[in-house]
């Protein structure tokens, strides 16, 4: 059986991957978010991604993975969390698949440090999330958010794209040659390419994953609209009624008829934070292109 853990990163494809190919190939067993069953073990995954091993059930945890590996004979068995590079105990996720799963192999699909950013703060990160009421969703400004997660914390969105990192601890697992890395820019402006990268991964035939990607898009970035309607609404102390999509009166849908219409927002890091980005990713990217034969250059990655 072929095993594959597929560990993100964020905002490189990851969902469209999940929805469109590991939750429709009728070859791949898939364990993760959309997948089918995704609602009877959300929880376990959960505390999979979050807890230490102090609070966290191995038996459980062992018995699911047992079960699903049983489920997947004759199929390539996919496990795909892209949460594993942004969790808190990223080494301990690593460590416990080790322990399941043995010799899988890992895939990695990376994306220029600068755009993933830009990204993720539009999508994720100009809103707050792990944070109590009433400051849940109150938007924050890019650069705050930036200052916030290189100099306060030691996980989360600018530490998961530091590629290399990921790369050398699940190599030191997993074995050498465990880590496949492919480029989402492959996957957007070179798929002759990506998916001949992927079968080989997933021992799947490419033009059956072509009639799955080809064309596929999930989780559009917020409209021009939509982001500043949060923003204002964020500075009155959420006391407009509509955040999101989940009215059901006319109004309600008239206002998110309106709000995702229009332009994707538009997000630049400012000079001085890609100086600062620069510095903190340039040696890794360097030894990845290198150690890989990456084109990274070609995609103006931080070099």
């Amino acid at each position: 059986m072929t095993v594959v853990v597929h560990i993100g990163a964020n905002k490189s494809g990851s969902t469209t991957l999940q929805r469109k190919l590991f939750a429709r190939h009728p070859s791949i067993h898939y364990v993760g978010e959309d997948a089918s069953d995704y609602q009877d073990y959300r929880t376990l995954l959960f505390q999979f991604l979050s807890a230490d091993d102090i609070f966290w059930n191995r038996e459980q945890f062992e018995k699911f993975i047992v079960e699903q590996l049983d489920k997947a004979a004759g199929k390539t068995f996919v496990f795909s969390s892209e949460d594993i590079m942004t969790s808190a105990v990223a080494s301990l996720c690593a460590q416990r698949l080790r322990a399941l799963l043995g010799d899988a192999k890992i895939l990695l699909i990376i994306r220029n440090q600068f755009t993933a950013l830009e990204s993720f703060y539009a999508s994720h990160g100009a809103y707050l999330r792990d944070a109590p009421s009433p400051y849940f969703r109150r938007y924050v400004p890019l650069e705050n958010w930036l200052s916030y997660h290189s100099s306060v914390t030691e996980h989360g969105p600018v530490a998961s794209f530091d590629y290399v990192r990921f790369v050398d601890y699940f190599e030191s697992l997993f074995g050498t040659g465990s880590v496949n890395i492919l480029l989402f820019e492959d996957m957007v402006e070179e798929r002759e390419r990506f998916r001949q990268q992927l079968s080989q991964v997933l021992c799947i035939p490419e033009d059956v994953i072509a009639r799955h990607l080809d064309h596929a898009h999930e989780r559009k970035r917020d409209t021009v609209r939509f982001h500043n309607y949060r923003k204002f609404r964020s500075f009155l102390g959420g006391r407009l009624p509509f955040n999101g999509p989940r009215g059901q009166d006319y109004l309600s849908r008239a206002l998110s008829q309106f709000l995702y219409s229009g332009p994707p927002v538009q997000i630049v890091l400012p000079d001085y934070w890609k100086r600062h980005l620069t510095a903190r990713y340039a040696a890794g990217n360097a030894r990845l292109a290198s150690a890989y034969g990456l084109p990274l250059q070609d995609y103006g990655y931080p070099l």
